[in-house]
């Protein structure tokens, strides 16, 4: 028998990723826990630790400006729900200054009890990809 508070996070978290490198993430930032941390790394513009609401809605805004809301989840091509944890398989597709980027990313999503997202770590298949397209 599936778990509803599984489900419910499941919902959650299609709905986060839904709102992300677009300009209405306000619904997105209300699912966030009030100590989130958003991992993002690389060695580029918008990687590094953003922790708590106004430090993630600043990151998702700057993604948004820098994609110019070009970014898109293409498709979910994968969802793995844990007992705290949502990951997702996605394939992303972004522009940003004439460049186009095609490329897969490992979202992982972890929940506290009020089943609010805790923690978000973006993971790419090619970091040096990643890297190059926002440099």
């Amino acid at each position: 028998m599936d778990d509803p508070k599984e489900s419910s996070r499941l919902s959650t978290a299609q709905t986060f990723l839904v709102h992300v490198g677009h300009e209405d993430t306000q619904q997105a930032i209300t699912l966030l826990s009030p100590s989130v941390t958003f991992k993002v790394p690389g060695h580029h513009i918008l990687s590094g630790v953003f922790s708590g609401r106004t430090e993630v809605e600043q990151h998702l805004a700057a993604l948004t400006a820098a994609t110019r809301g070009t970014f898109d989840l293409i498709q979910w091509e994968d969802w793995m729900e844990g007992t705290q944890h949502i990951s997702v398989l996605a394939n992303v597709q972004m522009q940003r200054e004439g460049s186009v980027f095609d490329g897969h990313f490992v979202i992982l999503l972890r929940f506290d009890r009020d089943d609010r997202i805790d923690e978000i770590e973006v993971l790419a298949d090619d970091q040096s990809k990643v890297d190059r397209f926002f440099a």
